[in-house]
């Protein structure tokens, strides 16, 4: 079988790879296109979803024109919250005097660490340690 020969004249190639790479770059450019805009909607889909979840956290549920309740931020660490509630030595000595005391009228020995124990748990329980529950 005999090949075919074909020519083609001069300035059609150029003509062709022209084309061919003004479709590239279409194709570039509406991809580079798609992408910000998927990288918009989902920036925007987020952050409506955070807020979302900010305002039913922050409702107050009974009150319609109530003002939104406040977040405290909670620290992170036991003892971060150990030092965030800073309770007045008076009170916590006051405590354990009525703790004593109370304990002296129903007729229950109990030492006063025992009794400075029971005052920190129950003024913060979460910060105590395990196995330290009174």
């Amino acid at each position: 079988m005999p090949e075919l020969q074909h020519e083609v004249p001069e300035g059609e190639e150029e003509a062709v790879s022209g084309q061919t790479l003004a479709l590239v770059g279409a194709a570039i450019a509406v991809a580079l296109l798609l992408g910000v805009a998927l990288g918009l909607a989902l920036g925007l889909y987020l952050g409506e979803r955070g807020r979302r979840m900010d305002a039913i956290t922050r409702e107050v549920y009974g009150q319609p024109l109530a003002r939104p309740a406040r977040i405290i931020p909670q620290p992170k660490t036991p003892e971060e919250r150990a030092q965030s509630y800073g309770h007045d030595p008076k009170t916590i000595e006051r405590g354990i005097e009525d703790l004593l005391r109370r304990a002296k009228k129903d007729g229950v020995s109990m030492s006063r660490a025992d009794a400075e124990a029971q005052v920190l748990y129950m003024l913060h329980p979460d910060t105590m340690l395990e196995g330290q529950v009174p």
